[in-house]
């Protein structure tokens, strides 16, 4: 017995909204696959530097503490960021202006 096709009530996703789905995804996890990926590579090659030679694991150990470093400074500019908003002041280096009222 075949079926209406204009009495279906679920219509079938082309081939074009399956790969924009697809695309969207990839690009919403690109970041934090980078960083798992770079995060590994650095770990690898602390390892295999330890093996070879003890002074080179110190490289990928000053990668790593300049990201970290990075995150926390970009952390601390955005929290400065938040504050001068939430206080009403002009930017981040007017710390010594006075709060609104009733904040």
């Amino acid at each position: 017995m075949a079926r209406d096709p204009s009495s279906s009530p679920i219509e079938n996703a082309s081939w074009r909204e399956t790969l924009l789905i697809i695309w969207i995804v990839f690009q919403t996890l690109a970041g934090p696959l980078l960083f798992m990926m770079g995060t590994v590579g650095l770990l690898t090659w602390f390892v295999l530097a330890l093996f070879s030679n003890v002074w080179l694991a110190l490289i990928p150990l000053a990668l790593g503490g300049g990201v970290i470093t990075w995150f926390v400074r970009k952390d601390r500019r955005a929290i400065a960021k938040l504050e001068a908003e939430r206080d009403g002041r002009t930017g981040p280096r007017a710390s010594g202006a006075p709060r609104r009222p009733g904040l």
